[in-house]
């Protein structure tokens, strides 16, 4: 028989067990399905950053199952198609595709975007107050940029009759883009190129060609595929000595002249509280989609120097930093 000594020496560790259980029990499970891995993109290290200040600590209370694509588009349902296997209560898309991936899959578990270019347009919401279906999240799509960065790189670059805009076919928005730039072009009298890359080695074969095409400078529009790629993207632009305006920040400290557009990070940052506050509760269907609130002009003053280039002050006193 067990003595009464060992019993009561034991319960402590009986009533702790239950205990040290709970919080593995007890995890919140939320996956986060991207075409860029973790170690290529550092905005994702701002997401979870943004989730703990939350109270939602990796490993802690959270578990986040991370998929990444790699770049190739054929693997995005497969990794939903894990995703949901493994019962998580909300789903974070990075880039549209992935979004599309998702919605084709379920129409119950949430998915959180971080940017994409036209929600309701795209069908992912029935209006941007009030979403309707499983999805929310913050657009990337600022009221009609073209034009803005079409003037920013006639100031970089005033003897520039032939600009190009970079953009990639598979991305749905991208249609919509090539417009906007048609237009603002013809309103600015510039000629307008259009570099279309799917992959990787589409996009730098094409801009190491663009300046035996008359080329003078370039709009890289957000992608993926062109974020993933920038260190590469930016060392052919300088072998090939053209100057070049991005939408991501990210770009223009890997070393490209300069960057206009919406604070990708901050866009994954508001992802974080999408998961907020559904794991608290709310529904997909009502809360209101995001539109960005930062639009910001970074110069990077080494690589205009390399490129020969001497930026106008009326140019440098919009840029809310300049890299030197």
């Amino acid at each position: 028989m067990i003595s009464r000594r060992r019993i009561l020496a034991a319960l402590p560790l009986l009533l702790a067990a239950p205990a040290l259980a709970q919080p593995f029990g007890g995890m919140r499970r939320i996956g986060v399905i991207s075409m860029i891995s973790r170690e290529n993109d550092p905005r994702l290290g701002e997401f979870s950053r943004a989730l703990a200040d939350l109270g939602h600590v990796e490993g802690k209370n959270i578990a986040i199952e991370w998929r990444f694509s790699e770049d190739r588009m054929e693997r995005l349902p497969l990794l939903v198609s894990d995703l949901l296997e493994q019962k998580v209560e909300v789903i974070v898309a990075a880039q549209t595709s992935a979004i599309e991936a998702a919605r084709r899959q379920t129409a119950t578990v949430p998915i959180v975007f971080i940017a994409a270019y036209d929600p309701v347009g795209s069908g992912f919401a029935k209006s941007l107050a009030r979403p309707g279906l499983n999805i929310t999240g913050v657009s990337n799509n600022v009221a009609n940029l073209a034009p803005r960065q079409l003037e920013l790189v006639r100031l970089a670059v005033p003897h520039a009759s032939r600009i190009a805009v970079v953009l990639n076919p598979r991305n749905r928005a991208t249609a919509q883009v090539r417009r906007e730039y048609e237009e603002a072009a013809a309103k600015l009298g510039v000629q307008l190129s259009v570099i279309q890359a799917g992959t990787a080695e589409q996009l730098l074969a094409a801009v190491g060609a663009a300046r035996s095409l008359g080329v003078q400078a370039l709009v890289v529009q957000s992608d993926g595929i062109f974020f993933v790629t920038r260190v590469a993207l930016v060392e052919t632009l300088a072998a090939q000595k053209l100057p070049a305006l991005f939408t991501q920040v990210q770009n223009v400290e890997a070393g490209g002249l300069m960057s206009y557009g919406p604070d990708a990070v901050e866009n994954f940052r508001r992802g974080a509280y999408y998961v907020d506050r559904l794991l608290k509760g709310a529904k997909a269907a009502e809360l209101p989609i995001e539109h960005p609130t930062k639009i910001e002009l970074t110069i990077n003053a080494r690589t205009a120097g390399a490129l020969g280039l001497t930026l106008p002050n009326s140019l440098l006193q919009q840029a809310v930093r300049i890299l030197k």
